[in-house]
């Protein structure tokens, strides 16, 4: 037997129809084509509502984005760390993110002052910031400026061995 379009259609009439039964409505699933009026309640006004958009959650393209930057699609990662800074500027999760984002697009200087930014205004964020802008800097080949950042966390830190090691890098290469 074939079905088209048009028997599709009509079957889902016939259904819809017979789930309203003796004039009792049922409610509709969101999204779908709201119930034709039985004969009993086509005296009533039927409302028809739109269907609302969920509301945008910020942590939902942080997560989106995080897998995106992960998967190499920097585009995509970049639109929707876009999006969850619009809906919380100030989230110090989203600004770490965009820098993230920047970097993996080779936008170092922005990266590392946009992270400089927030370790102003939000001072927990300070030591993981000079540890990633750091690693940034070492990668720029702004080798002066990763070492200050070094020893900057070294003064908080004392026994941060990862920061030893990559401070010992730096002095070596600079001779």
């Amino acid at each position: 037997m074939r079905f088209d379009a048009l028997t599709l259609t009509g079957a889902a009439l016939a259904v819809g129809l017979l789930m309203l039964g003796c004039g009792q409505g049922v409610e509709a699933p969101r999204g779908s084509i709201p119930p034709v009026p039985t004969p009993s309640a086509a005296s009533q006004p039927v409302e028809v509502r739109e269907p609302e958009s969920p509301p945008a959650e910020p942590l939902k393209f942080q997560e989106d984005a995080m897998d995106e930057l992960e998967s190499g699609d920097l585009g995509s990662s970049f639109k929707l760390v876009r999006e969850a800074r619009s809906l919380t500027p100030d989230d110090p999760q989203n600004i770490f993110l965009m820098a993230r984002v920047l970097a993996e697009r080779n936008r170092f200087a922005e990266a590392i002052k946009m992270l400089d930014d927030l370790a102003e205004t939000h001072a927990e964020a300070r030591l993981p910031v000079l540890g990633q802008t750091a690693e940034w800097s070492v990668i720029q080949g702004e080798w002066q400026q990763a070492e200050d950042r070094c020893r900057a966390l070294l003064e908080q830190v004392p026994d941060a061995s990862m920061v030893h090691r990559m401070l010992s890098q730096l002095l070596i290469r600079e001779g």
